[in-house]
């Protein structure tokens, strides 16, 4: 897993989570600018990027199209409570809008169901 979110706390809280469900965080981000270049560094990429919207430097609109041009495989889901934006990521190559807040139970449901599907 990757997160990319401009919020501190968010990350924490998935970290707990998906460590609870079985996955690892590989890498985090705080911004679009700066997950492209930690992405770029590491050796053994995700499957699974976790995207917010609303963040400084490139939003996850263009963050997404960015990572997908370069890693076309990575399956992005987006999780913001800018529900303006769903067509436009989903438009962008996100494969699920997930809404906050959500249930935890559902977005890991979604991941299983996406990565299951990849392989």
């Amino acid at each position: 897993m990757f997160i990319i979110d401009d919020e501190p706390s968010i990350h924490i809280i998935y970290e707990k989570i998906f460590a609870r469900y079985g996955h690892t965080v590989v890498g985090k981000a705080y911004d679009g600018d700066e997950a492209i270049k930690i992405f770029e560094t590491l050796k053994e990429k995700p499957q699974v990027v976790i995207m917010d919207h609303r963040m400084p430097a490139l939003n996850g609109i263009q963050t997404t199209q960015i990572l997908l041009k370069h890693y076309p495989d990575l399956i992005i889901i987006f999780v913001s409570a800018d529900v303006s934006v769903r067509h436009s990521s989903v438009d962008s190559g996100a494969m699920l809008f997930i809404e906050k807040p959500f249930e935890f139970s559902d977005l890991m449901q979604s991941i299983d169901k996406l990565v299951e599907g990849k392989d």
